[in-house]
């Protein structure tokens, strides 16, 4: 188990400044709310949207890095990129 806190993310831009007002947290809590297979992961879903520390399995993570991945989701590269990164799949 992994305890993430996808709060904590930071995106930046192409030349490093930070994007003081992305919610990465809230972008992940959505897709897995929407799309999640693992109904448990609608539980994760709330807590990540609250901005809370969560406990996440390798399979839930699995789960999660297809759904970032899957270029349906219409995710941006660079926001597909910042969370790989923060789950450490990339």
């Amino acid at each position: 188990m992994s305890k993430l806190n996808f709060s904590e993310m930071k995106l930046t831009e192409i030349d490093g400044t930070p994007i003081e007002a992305f919610e990465g947290h809230k972008l992940v809590a959505n897709l897995l709310w929407k799309h999640a297979k693992n109904l448990d992961l609608v539980e994760t879903a709330m807590k990540i949207n609250r901005g809370e520390e969560v406990e996440m399995s390798e399979s839930d993570i699995k789960e999660l890095e297809a759904l970032i991945k899957d270029p349906q989701n219409q995710l941006f590269a660079f926001a597909r990129k910042t969370v790989l990164d923060f789950i450490g799949t990339s």
